[in-house]
Protein backbone atom coordinates (compact mmCIF):
# COMPACT_ATOMS: atom_id res chain seq x y z
CA UNK A 1 0.00 0.00 0.00
CA UNK A 2 1.22 3.34 -0.79
CA UNK A 3 -0.72 6.29 0.66
CA UNK A 4 1.15 9.53 0.36
CA UNK A 5 0.07 12.75 3.21
CA UNK A 6 1.57 16.34 2.18
CA UNK A 7 2.44 18.34 5.01
CA UNK A 8 3.05 22.05 5.25
CA UNK A 9 4.91 23.11 8.21
CA UNK A 10 3.33 26.98 8.26
CA UNK A 11 3.89 30.09 10.42
CA UNK A 12 3.22 33.55 9.45
CA UNK A 13 3.00 32.86 5.53
CA UNK A 14 -0.72 33.59 5.14
CA UNK A 15 0.28 35.74 1.62
CA UNK A 16 2.43 32.86 0.69
CA UNK A 17 0.39 30.43 0.87
CA UNK A 18 -2.50 31.62 -0.69
CA UNK A 19 -0.78 32.16 -4.07
CA UNK A 20 0.46 28.31 -4.08
CA UNK A 21 -2.44 26.39 -2.32
CA UNK A 22 -4.82 25.82 -5.68
CA UNK A 23 -1.93 24.60 -7.36
CA UNK A 24 -1.53 21.97 -4.09
CA UNK A 25 -5.07 21.21 -4.38
CA UNK A 26 -4.72 20.24 -7.96
CA UNK A 27 -3.09 17.01 -6.74
CA UNK A 28 -4.79 14.09 -5.62
CA UNK A 29 -3.06 13.74 -2.41
CA UNK A 30 -4.16 14.89 1.38
CA UNK A 31 -2.62 18.20 2.49
CA UNK A 32 -2.04 18.46 6.33
CA UNK A 33 -1.19 22.17 7.32
CA UNK A 34 0.43 22.53 10.35
CA UNK A 35 0.14 25.75 12.21
CA UNK A 36 3.37 25.89 14.44
CA UNK A 37 1.37 28.97 17.25
CA UNK A 38 1.35 32.26 14.01
CA UNK A 39 -0.23 35.38 15.03
CA UNK A 40 -4.37 35.51 15.31
CA UNK A 41 -4.86 37.24 11.86
CA UNK A 42 -2.33 34.64 10.37
CA UNK A 43 -3.99 31.50 11.85
CA UNK A 44 -7.49 32.91 11.16
CA UNK A 45 -6.66 33.51 7.31
CA UNK A 46 -4.89 30.29 6.72
CA UNK A 47 -7.61 28.32 9.09
CA UNK A 48 -10.59 29.86 7.03
CA UNK A 49 -8.18 28.32 3.15
CA UNK A 50 -7.55 24.95 4.72
CA UNK A 51 -11.80 24.94 5.32
CA UNK A 52 -12.24 26.15 1.97
CA UNK A 53 -10.21 23.49 0.11
CA UNK A 54 -10.50 20.52 2.44
CA UNK A 55 -7.27 20.69 3.78
CA UNK A 56 -6.85 19.11 7.05
CA UNK A 57 -5.71 21.96 9.64
CA UNK A 58 -3.75 21.05 13.17
CA UNK A 59 -2.35 23.72 15.18
CA UNK A 60 -1.43 24.25 19.04
CA UNK A 61 0.03 27.38 21.36
CA UNK A 62 2.81 28.77 20.83
CA UNK A 63 5.83 29.22 18.01
CA UNK A 64 7.83 25.86 18.73
CA UNK A 65 9.58 25.66 15.27
CA UNK A 66 10.09 23.76 11.89
CA UNK A 67 11.06 20.88 13.15
CA UNK A 68 8.25 20.82 15.99
CA UNK A 69 5.56 20.58 13.37
CA UNK A 70 6.94 18.30 11.55
CA UNK A 71 6.97 16.17 14.46
CA UNK A 72 3.36 16.49 14.84
CA UNK A 73 2.80 15.99 10.89
CA UNK A 74 4.49 12.56 11.72
CA UNK A 75 2.83 11.65 14.46
CA UNK A 76 -0.40 12.39 12.50
CA UNK A 77 -0.27 10.91 9.27
CA UNK A 78 1.27 7.34 11.44
CA UNK A 79 -1.72 7.81 13.74
CA UNK A 80 -4.19 7.96 9.96
CA UNK A 81 -2.53 5.16 8.30
CA UNK A 82 -0.52 7.13 5.85
CA UNK A 83 3.09 5.41 4.20
CA UNK A 84 4.57 8.39 3.36
CA UNK A 85 4.66 12.18 3.99
CA UNK A 86 5.68 14.61 0.99
CA UNK A 87 6.70 17.56 3.29
CA UNK A 88 7.34 21.52 0.87
CA UNK A 89 7.13 25.04 2.51
CA UNK A 90 4.22 27.18 2.62
CA UNK A 91 5.92 30.61 1.65
CA UNK A 92 6.03 29.40 -2.22
CA UNK A 93 10.14 28.44 -3.06
CA UNK A 94 9.17 25.07 -3.84
CA UNK A 95 8.43 24.12 -7.34
CA UNK A 96 4.80 22.77 -6.70
CA UNK A 97 4.51 20.85 -10.21
CA UNK A 98 7.61 18.69 -8.86
CA UNK A 99 5.35 16.89 -6.71
CA UNK A 100 4.06 14.04 -9.14
CA UNK A 101 7.83 13.22 -9.69
CA UNK A 102 8.71 13.15 -6.30
CA UNK A 103 5.78 10.95 -5.22
CA UNK A 104 6.54 8.93 -7.99
CA UNK A 105 9.79 8.15 -6.91
CA UNK A 106 8.81 7.46 -3.62
CA UNK A 107 6.32 5.03 -4.77
CA UNK A 108 8.60 3.00 -6.88
CA UNK A 109 11.48 3.16 -3.90
CA UNK A 110 8.81 3.06 -1.25
CA UNK A 111 11.65 2.34 1.47
CA UNK A 112 14.29 5.77 0.25
CA UNK A 113 13.79 9.13 1.04
CA UNK A 114 13.26 11.23 -1.53
CA UNK A 115 15.63 13.74 -0.70
CA UNK A 116 14.88 17.65 -2.62
CA UNK A 117 18.21 19.38 -4.28
CA UNK A 118 17.63 23.05 -5.12
CA UNK A 119 18.47 24.31 -8.58
CA UNK A 120 18.51 28.14 -7.61
CA UNK A 121 17.78 31.12 -9.57
CA UNK A 122 19.59 34.27 -9.14
CA UNK A 123 16.83 35.13 -6.00
CA UNK A 124 19.33 33.64 -4.40
CA UNK A 125 20.56 35.22 -1.23
CA UNK A 126 24.45 34.76 -1.38
CA UNK A 127 24.57 33.91 2.64
CA UNK A 128 22.32 31.04 1.87
CA UNK A 129 24.42 29.65 -0.82
CA UNK A 130 27.31 29.66 1.00
CA UNK A 131 25.73 28.81 4.48
CA UNK A 132 24.29 25.67 2.71
CA UNK A 133 27.42 24.40 1.82
CA UNK A 134 29.46 24.69 5.43
CA UNK A 135 26.79 22.95 6.30
CA UNK A 136 26.75 20.15 3.34
CA UNK A 137 30.74 20.21 4.52
CA UNK A 138 29.78 19.19 8.11
CA UNK A 139 27.30 16.27 6.94
CA UNK A 140 29.28 14.65 4.59
CA UNK A 141 31.89 14.39 7.56
CA UNK A 142 28.53 13.12 9.80
CA UNK A 143 27.87 10.70 7.19
CA UNK A 144 30.95 8.90 6.29
CA UNK A 145 30.94 10.46 3.07
CA UNK A 146 27.48 9.45 2.11
CA UNK A 147 26.13 11.73 -0.61
CA UNK A 148 23.60 14.18 0.11
CA UNK A 149 23.63 16.42 -2.43
CA UNK A 150 21.46 19.05 0.20
CA UNK A 151 20.74 18.62 3.68
CA UNK A 152 18.52 21.58 4.09
CA UNK A 153 15.95 21.62 1.59
CA UNK A 154 12.48 21.71 3.22
CA UNK A 155 11.00 19.51 -0.27
CA UNK A 156 11.43 15.79 0.28
CA UNK A 157 9.19 12.40 0.67
CA UNK A 158 9.64 10.47 4.33
CA UNK A 159 9.08 6.64 4.57
CA UNK A 160 7.54 6.64 7.52
CA UNK A 161 8.01 2.82 8.45
CA UNK A 162 11.44 3.86 8.30
CA UNK A 163 11.77 7.18 10.73
CA UNK A 164 9.14 6.32 12.72
CA UNK A 165 11.52 5.42 15.57
CA UNK A 166 14.04 8.29 14.51
CA UNK A 167 11.98 11.64 14.07
CA UNK A 168 10.63 11.37 17.98
CA UNK A 169 14.62 11.79 18.96
CA UNK A 170 15.20 14.89 16.62
CA UNK A 171 16.74 17.09 19.39
CA UNK A 172 16.76 20.25 17.16
CA UNK A 173 13.33 21.23 16.27
CA UNK A 174 13.81 24.43 14.66
CA UNK A 175 15.91 25.71 11.61
CA UNK A 176 18.00 22.64 12.05
CA UNK A 177 15.54 19.40 12.11
CA UNK A 178 15.98 18.89 8.51
CA UNK A 179 19.64 18.42 8.75
CA UNK A 180 19.57 16.59 11.92
CA UNK A 181 16.74 14.12 10.63
CA UNK A 182 18.69 13.49 7.75
CA UNK A 183 21.65 12.41 9.31
CA UNK A 184 20.36 10.48 11.23
CA UNK A 185 17.95 8.65 8.19
CA UNK A 186 22.16 7.56 7.13
CA UNK A 187 22.67 6.49 10.18
CA UNK A 188 19.78 4.36 9.98
CA UNK A 189 20.79 3.09 6.36
CA UNK A 190 17.66 4.55 4.95
CA UNK A 191 18.29 4.72 1.13
CA UNK A 192 18.70 8.87 0.07
CA UNK A 193 17.53 9.85 -3.47
CA UNK A 194 18.55 13.22 -4.82
CA UNK A 195 16.46 14.92 -7.11
CA UNK A 196 17.02 17.88 -8.28
CA UNK A 197 14.12 20.44 -7.99
CA UNK A 198 14.05 24.68 -8.91
CA UNK A 199 13.85 27.08 -5.74
CA UNK A 200 13.06 30.73 -5.72
CA UNK A 201 12.67 33.30 -3.40
CA UNK A 202 10.01 35.46 -3.86
CA UNK A 203 10.14 39.06 -3.88
CA UNK A 204 7.72 39.99 -0.87
CA UNK A 205 8.79 36.56 0.74
CA UNK A 206 9.36 36.23 4.36
CA UNK A 207 12.02 34.55 6.01
CA UNK A 208 12.08 33.68 9.66
CA UNK A 209 15.48 32.31 9.94
CA UNK A 210 17.26 33.95 12.71
CA UNK A 211 21.01 34.71 11.57
CA UNK A 212 22.01 34.79 15.14
CA UNK A 213 20.26 32.32 16.93
CA UNK A 214 19.44 30.05 14.28
CA UNK A 215 23.43 29.43 13.09
CA UNK A 216 24.11 29.08 16.60
CA UNK A 217 21.87 26.08 17.38
CA UNK A 218 23.02 24.81 14.25
CA UNK A 219 26.70 25.08 15.20
CA UNK A 220 25.92 23.23 17.97
CA UNK A 221 24.26 20.67 16.38
CA UNK A 222 26.91 19.74 14.28
CA UNK A 223 28.64 19.64 17.16
CA UNK A 224 26.75 16.82 18.95
CA UNK A 225 26.18 14.99 15.84
CA UNK A 226 30.45 15.06 14.99
CA UNK A 227 30.66 13.79 18.64
CA UNK A 228 28.56 10.86 18.08
CA UNK A 229 29.80 10.05 14.55
CA UNK A 230 33.45 9.76 16.60
CA UNK A 231 32.21 7.64 19.17
CA UNK A 232 30.80 5.67 16.66
CA UNK A 233 33.57 5.17 14.40
CA UNK A 234 35.92 4.32 17.44
CA UNK A 235 33.61 2.18 19.01
CA UNK A 236 33.82 -0.11 15.50
CA UNK A 237 37.46 0.22 15.34
CA UNK A 238 37.57 -1.04 18.57
CA UNK A 239 35.86 -4.13 18.17
CA UNK A 240 37.00 -4.71 15.01
CA UNK A 241 40.47 -5.53 16.33
CA UNK A 242 38.97 -7.04 19.05
CA UNK A 243 37.10 -9.42 17.35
Amino acid sequence: MFKPLVIVPFYNHLDGFAKIVGLLCAYPYQILLVDDGSEPKQSEGVKKICLEHGIEYLSYIGNEGKGYAMKKGFAYALANGYTHVLQIDADGQHDINDIPKFIALAKNNPDALINGCPVYDRSVPAARLYGRKITDFWVAIETGGRKIADSMCGFRVYPLAGIKDIFPGIFCERMGFDIEIIVKCCWKKIRIINQATKVSYPNDGISHFKMFKDNVRISCMHARLCAVAVIVFFKRLYHGRKY
